[in-house]
């Protein structure tokens, strides 16, 4: 029986019309009229993270209360991605399904036409035309910072970095960008001796055609308003998805510019999920009854808006959480003797309880550190991976690949220079040894696709 729950999508304007939810809380219960998905509390200081010291709370399950007639279906499914405090929700707008044949015999493959996938739910798993989803992901930063293109790419050629990608089984990637970016559309700083056919591109030209490449290696991407202002400056101006202090950046212009790039993205086969902004945090809040801050409200309007004026995208939407924290500025000086014992009980408490008490997909949507040999960071690296694998949520996208060498997450997966950070590649190959493989056929617009097993055969379907 399918785990998740179905319920039908009304024609009317809004989220709010369409779907009620009852959310329970640990402390209080709320009635929210309009899309509530799964959200929790979480801190965004990964040190207090890694040791244990917060003690979060305010997690909501949600289950469905009246069900509107009529119209296409519409899957809600949850995921989680903490550390640094992300949790995210996707929901499924559309079904089509194909059948083609691949040549390639000695795969064991199941076959789907392009642009249109199939994408549902059940038991816990992601379901590619039927088959689970072993996800493998990696954050690609750079179209929010000043040089308009993946980090990177001022050295190296885009193949390069897109082939690294693929030959070490990664099958989808976080795409973060600003929203200045996709108004201006501006010039980019890209190499053109190491990338001679793309360097003459704006950046909108640019992200498809990186777009473009990774559906040619079979790579998912998820595309991630990470913040309004491009620039390097993450923390401005105040957390939330709009800036009413700046005309250019209301909540109507930010979901302006998402129409103009997903005018040019929004038929791409590999685009499989829209994140609706990275960390909302400072002044975000969940409350209903504070409207300028109430990203659970945004949420429902921003979903409302594009699945209405670009039904062309079949993928999901990634929904995150509020950075809250269990502690005032100041008064947070507890410590654990039992690191890392006793963080299995904090991940639970943010979202693991998902797994086991709602059973619906979770993914890990940016964890990270600099995992040098004999540190603490160490420890918790391989305590989380560990846990992961023992609760089935090793589908996760990890931060990061690029960027430079001495940074708060230490040296990236692969350094400006080209070379790889094996420590990490290999601890990532031992979390996800098996993941989905794609193999998409512009010629003939088929695509393979073997199925991936999870390391923990009880995780698989």
């Amino acid at each position: 029986m399918k785990e998740t729950f179905t319920v039908p999508l009304s024609k009317a304007n809004t989220i709010q019309e369409q779907l009620d939810y009852l959310v329970y809380d640990e402390k209080y219960e709320l009635d929210l009229k309009n899309l509530n998905i799964l959200q929790f509390h979480g801190s965004s200081d990964y040190d207090d993270l890694c040791m244990g010291a917060r003690n979060l709370n305010g997690a909501k399950t949600a289950v469905p209360v009246k069900k509107m007639k009529q119209s296409r279906a519409v899957e809600i499914v949850w995921c989680a991605a903490l550390v640094a405090s992300q949790v995210l929700a996707l929901i499924l707008l559309g079904i089509s399904t194909f059948q083609l044949n691949c040549s390639n015999r000695d795969m064991k493959e199941t076959t789907v036409g392009n642009p249109n996938v199939t994408w549902t739910t059940n038991k816990g798993h992601i379901l590619l035309n039927g088959k689970q989803l072993v996800l493998k992901g990696i954050n690609y930063f750079g179209f929010e910072r000043e040089e308009s293109a993946p980090h990177g790419l001022s050295r190296q050629s885009l193949d390069f970095v897109l082939d690294f990608m693929e030959e070490n089984d990664f099958n989808a990637v976080r795409l973060h960008f600003s929203i200045e970016m996709v108004q201006k559309n501006p010039k980019t700083n890209v190499d053109c001796k190491s990338n001679k056919d793309i360097c003459h591109l704006r950046a909108l030209e640019l992200m498809e055609a990186v777009i473009d490449r990774c559906a040619e290696r079979g790579i998912l991407v998820v595309l991630v308003c990470t913040q309004l202002e491009s620039g390097s400056n993450y923390n401005t101006p105040n957390g939330l998805w709009y800036d009413d202090e700046n005309p250019m950046y209301t909540e109507e212009k930010v979901l302006e510019a998402w129409d103009v790039l997903m005018d040019r993205v929004k038929t791409k086969w590999n685009l499989f999920a829209l994140d609706v902004l990275d960390q909302p945090r400072h002044a975000a809040s969940w409350r209903a009854n504070n409207l300028e801050r109430n990203f659970n409200g945004y949420s429902g309007r921003f979903v409302t808006h594009i699945s209405s004026k670009h039904a062309e995208f079949k993928g999901f939407f990634f929904v995150e959480g509020v950075n809250k924290n269990g502690a005032f500025e100041g008064e947070d000086l507890m410590g654990e003797s039992n690191f890392p014992k006793n963080m299995p009980s904090y991940w639970e408490k943010f979202y693991g309880f998902i797994t086991t008490t709602r059973n619906n997909p979770v993914i890990v949507g940016s964890w990270g550190g600099k995992f040098q040999k004999g540190t603490l960071d160490e420890t918790w690296h391989n305590a989380f991976t560990s846990w992961l694998q023992d609760k089935c949520l090793t589908n996760q996208f990890y931060f990061c690949l690029n960027g430079p060498t001495i940074s708060p997450f230490g040296e990236p997966l692969l350094s400006d220079s080209g070379i790889p950070n094996r420590r990490k590649l290999d601890l990532l190959k031992k979390l996800q040894p098996h993941p989905t493989r794609l193999r998409y056929f512009a010629s003939t617009s088929k695509l393979c696709i073997t199925s991936g097993r999870f390391p923990n055969e009880e995780c698989n379907l």
